[in-house]
């Protein structure tokens, strides 16, 4: 153990008085934390426990005062509650802090009342939720945030949610400054969700909220004799929609909200389903009588018939798959119903309702197997693969998934189609599937009372992960050691610790295939030890306080790779974490023999590995020069002057475009702090370099300051009142409410970096949407719905104020046609037809490069042509309109047509054989590198995306004469590979791409671009000396 590093201040309320057992939790927080890395950090903790630090608490005492000693050196958040005071979170809180002063406020108050056509709605769930809080990334697909947010919201327990009462009446008091989310979810209403401001001391007074029911569906359930099913359980899912939709269909069929009971007339009416679908699949099933369908209902139409389907009667028998021999006793079920086998194995299952859900979620499955066909054909390989199979309950098919088990014998399961019943159901159950080894001395002696743990046999290398366990156990008096009823196919490996010992593990081995599972031999045996010294590389002073990691070693570039990515989502790297002492020391014990890497990393960006091969028995020596880097300061005010407190300060490593360009776009940074009571910062150990500072804080538009150097003077960064932007959207023309659209805003000044391009899926009736912490600047609102052409308004948004904005959406149009060869007979089969669009040209990156493919291709309106090379384009806007066809194998070729508001136009694309281009792509050692993205643009804004093969080669045809830019991100991003300009007239062969190293690599016979050139050599001293021997480094 090692003693822990403190965090210390004092609680006070808004009159300055102390604030006595006030709760301080103080969570770590992993440098370059940001974006998903908030997801996945609370998946790996429910799933794994805390895998990070703590959470650690304190208690403030009498005079206010708190003090936590016990914290792994790090940057920690601090939560502070305290009983009828606002709670307020302090980000970015380094340990070593001992002089913090946190003032309590009040709080504010949100209140409301929730209401059906002035009726109170009782028993509504309302849940409050921080902006700060949600996932909010920029990725262009409409509802991925909300797909975020519902996992989140599993994940995390600090969401407020409480009832309305009879009165329909919900209060929140106490509450922190700041932006929420307001949403409110009952059965048979559509949610609502709203943002909400408040202050401290301030109440705000949402008055009523009126639910909207959304679509209904009524309807009668009966038998195939037209007799009513009371209690039948009833379900709706849009007949079609892309799979956001679905998605979030889905998740109000889980919660309830979407579903309905028959009554004793076996009628049923279905509310709260989404306003935006035209036709909705509706599905009903009862335990007793089974299942029916009905597909192509329209709401608030006739109401439906839905016929129940008789339920099944499943016979069959179990037997032993090893001898074919029957067993006796099996418990066996499926589909409500359960049975035993008896001396001859037989059972019969009566009755058996199959599963509803696979009729209900067909569209949704068919969508992904489509989704599919295109991603492959984006990348050139459609022609190549065969359609992806569905499995029966893909398919739509109602399935029963039928379960067997027997004492000594592993369980089985079968998914079970209507014509299984057409044969004999005979399910193998195998012999129990088990795992037996034996545990032995370094003597070869049995050797008793180890720990055994059962892991999987491949780990991601994530820190925390490594204790990933799937059963233990203690060797016997005999070393035995068993793990029983296991499932498979599984990948396994068994871990075996004794004190004194280094852990030993077995090579991976599969269960649940074809042959049993190996005996499993371990002997323990004497570990090494790892020491070593922290150097500074300048001076050799040793350097205290730096972070430790001793890990597996890893191929070439895969270290430099995996790192940069966990360190973007905020995960941290697999390995043993240890600190240097005073004198710059460090040591490990115990170590299993083997290659090992030991990462040491201190400041900003400042990291050294070095490779130790640790004998049994012996100590392996490291010793680590870092060097030194300098120092970014400054200070964050407000536009009057004042300093901004608890402001958090984000470092981003603006000298690698493509790593700054995700770190914008996903949150992260090198480093990141909080600024004290007077607003300053500093970063010290800042690797040299340029830099940005992001800086943030609840209420103020977060303000980015560039071309920021080590040891420059202090940096002053001003932030400004966040402005808002509040929206309504109607038809043009009648002035109706478009209750369903998307929108989503953008800064004039296009780039892929900007943080506003996520499309929100919005289902309001009123047809208002609402953004909120924005800078002031102007920006674009763009706005889609069915049936309506796109339209885009500009607006400006200032310092502290509210923009407000109304977009008409026009009558769409639509285009139908087809694409063909040039001898205009011949069609074209799974062109891509879109909408020419303008999309921003000039990428200074490969990241930005590809993230406007990755946008144009999300946003644009686009169809395929299906094998007659027919296709049609809705929702287009009236007037002149510019059509590209784009395919794999023909150049892209355009059309032009003019259509009016509600009129359908009609084209034809001429197609021609178009041009390849094909090469090799080669990693810094002349390796061939595969599975690497490589993206092409040409003229007429032209993207292709292609991926290299085993061998690196990789390919692109369709193109048309012209010069182009060729893109490919390096492998860890700490270098950026400039884009190769070619000039395409014909076809094009035997191109080369060697990516370059890593930063802290050097390709094979170079010096590192920092080592001093060899001096020329003086006449008299040319053939007397060696200019090999005075390279740097030869003594």
């Amino acid at each position: 153990l090692s003693a822990g590093q403190p965090i210390a201040g004092k609680v006070i309320n808004p009159r300055g008085e102390a604030v006595a057992g006030a709760s301080v939790l103080a969570l770590y927080q992993v440098q370059g934390l940001g974006g998903i890395g908030k997801l996945v950090r609370k998946g790996l903790a429910f799933l794994n426990g805390e895998f990070l630090k703590g959470p650690f608490e304190g208690k403030t005492g009498p005079d206010g005062r708190f003090r936590i000693d016990t914290l792994p050196p790090g940057v920690y958040e601090l939560d502070i509650t305290a009983p009828s005071y606002a709670d307020v979170r302090i980000p970015d809180v380094a340990t070593g802090t001992g002089e913090l002063v946190i003032q309590l406020g009040d709080g504010g108050t949100i209140r409301g009342t929730a209401v059906d056509e002035e009726k109170p709605v009782a028993n509504v769930i309302v849940r409050l939720v921080a902006n700060e809080d949600k996932f909010q990334l920029p990725i262009p697909v409409p509802g991925v945030n909300d797909a975020l947010e519902s996992v989140r919201h599993l994940l995390d327990e600090e969401d407020r949610s409480r009832l309305t009462d009879a009165a329909g009446v919900f209060v929140w008091e106490h509450l922190r400054p700041g932006a929420y989310e307001l949403r409110l979810d009952a059965p048979g209403y559509l949610p609502y969700a709203r943002d909400v401001a408040v202050g401290d001391g301030q109440t705000v007074d949402l008055g009523q909220i009126a639910l909207d029911k959304g679509n209904l569906v009524r309807g009668r359930v009966v038998t195939g004799r037209k007799e009513p099913v009371a209690g039948a359980v009833v379900a709706a899912q849009p007949e079609s929609g892309n799979q956001m939709q679905v998605i979030m269909s889905a998740v109000g069929y889980a919660t309830g909200r979407t579903r309905a009971v028959t009554d004793a007339r076996g009628e049923f009416a279905l509310s709260g389903l989404a306003r935006s679908a035209a036709m909705f699949r509706v599905v009903a099933s009862h335990q007793r009588f089974g299942v029916g369908t009905a597909g192509g209902v329209r709401p608030d139409g006739e109401p439906v018939e839905i016929v129940l389907e008789e339920p099944w009667t499943l016979a069959g028998r179990v037997v032993r798959a090893s001898d074919k021999q029957p067993v006796a006793g099996a418990e066996v079920y499926g589909g409500g119903a359960e049975a035993r086998t008896d001396l001859d194995g037989l059972f019969v299952l009566a009755p058996v309702v199959p599963d509803a859900n696979p009729l209900l979620f067909r569209s949704f499955a068919q969508q992904g197997v489509e989704g599919r066909r295109r991603r492959a054909e984006a990348v050139g390989r459609a022609e190549s693969q065969a359609p992806p199979e569905l499995p029966p309950q893909a398919r739509g098919e109602p399935t029963v998934r039928l379960f067997a088990r027997a004492e000594g014998l592993s369980p089985r399961e079968r998914f079970l189609t209507e014509k299984d019943m057409e044969r004999e159901i005979v399910l193998e159950l195998r012999d129990e599937i088990r795992v037996e080894g034996i545990v032995r001395s370094p003597e070869g002696e049995p050797k008793a009372g180890v720990f055994v743990r059962l892991v999987p046999g491949q780990m991601p290398p994530i820190g925390g992960l490594e204790m990933l366990t799937l059963g233990v156990a203690l060797s016997n008096a005999e070393g035995l050691f068993s793990f029983g009823q296991l499932r498979g196919p599984f990948e396994l490996r068994v871990a075996a610790s004794f004190p004194g010992y280094a852990t030993v593990q077995s090579e991976p081995f599969w269960i649940g295939r074809d042959s049993p599972p190996p005996f499993i031999e371990l002997q323990l045996g004497p570990g090494g030890a790892v020491t070593g010294i922290v150097t500074n590389a300048r001076d050799r002073a040793p350097l205290p306080g730096v972070k430790l990691r001793l890990h597996a070693a890893q191929e070439r570039g895969e270290a430099g790779r995996v790192g940069v990515f966990l360190s973007m989502f905020g995960i941290p790297e697999a390995g043993d974490v240890a600190y240097s002492d005073a004198e710059g020391r460090f040591g490990y014990h115990d170590v299993t023999p083997g290659e090992y890497m030991v990462t040491a990393s201190a400041g900003a960006g400042i990291t050294r590995s070095v490779k130790v091969e640790v004998p049994p028995n012996e100590v392996a020596e490291a010793a680590i020069e870092l060097e030194v880097g300098g120092t970014i300061s400054g200070v964050v005010v407000d536009a009057a002057g004042a300093p901004v407190s608890f402001a958090s300060v984000r470092l981003l490593d603006a000298g690698n475009s493509s790593l700054v360009s995700l770190q914008r776009a996903l949150g992260g940074s090198t480093a990141r702090q909080s600024t004290d009571a007077a607003g300053v910062f500093e970063f010290a150990q800042v690797r040299h370099g340029t830099y940005s500072l992001v800086a943030e804080k609840q209420g103020y538009a977060p303000r980015e300051v560039g071309n920021v150097h080590v040891d420059d003077d202090a940096v002053r960064v001003v932030l400004e009142a966040e402005g808002s932007i509040a929206g309504g959207v109607r038809r043009a023309g009648t002035g109706e409410i478009v209750t369903a659209f998307q929108v989503r805003i953008d800064r004039t000044e296009k780039g892929w970096n900007s943080p506003l391009k996520t499309p929100r899926a919005v289902d309001d009736p009123d047809g208002l949407f609402w953004y909120e912490g924005l800078a002031a600047g102007s920006y674009l609102v763009a706005v889609r719905a069915d049936g309506a052409a796109p339209a885009t308004v500009p607006v400006t948004v200032e310092s502290g104020r509210q923009s407000v904005v109304e977009v008409l959406l026009e009558i769409a149009c639509s285009v139908t046609g087809t694409v063909v060869l040039e001898d205009g007979e011949t069609p074209v089969a799974r062109a891509r037809v879109a909408l020419v669009a303008a999309r921003s040209e000039g990428a200074t990156s490969a990241a930005e490069a590809f993230g406007g493919y990755i946008e144009g291709r999300m946003n644009e309106i686009a169809a395929s042509t299906n094998n007659e090379g027919a296709f049609t384009l809705n929702n287009l806007p009236p007037g002149e309109l510019e059509l590209e066809a784009t395919h794999n194998v023909y150049r892209p070729s355009r059309a032009a047509v003019t259509v009016t508001a509600g009129e359908r136009g009609t084209c034809t694309i001429v197609m021609r054989e178009g041009f390849s281009l094909s090469g090799t792509l080669y990693d810094f050692e002349g390796v061939p590198e595969p599975e690497r993205a490589i993206l092409v643009e040409g003229p007429d804004n032209i993207q292709k995306v292609t991926r290299s093969g085993r061998d690196g080669g990789f390919s692109f045809s369709g193109l048309k004469a012209g010069k182009y830019r060729l893109w490919c991100p390096t492998p860890d991003l700490s270098r950026e590979l400039p884009p190769q300009e070619i000039e395409i007239a014909e076809d094009r062969s035997g191109l080369l791409i060697t990516l370059p190293p890593p930063a802290d690599r050097t390709p094979p016979g170079e010096l590192p671009g920092d080592t001093p050139a060899v001096p020329e050599l003086p006449e008299d001293l040319k053939g007397r000396i060696d200019p090999a021997k005075m390279q740097p480094g030869n003594r």
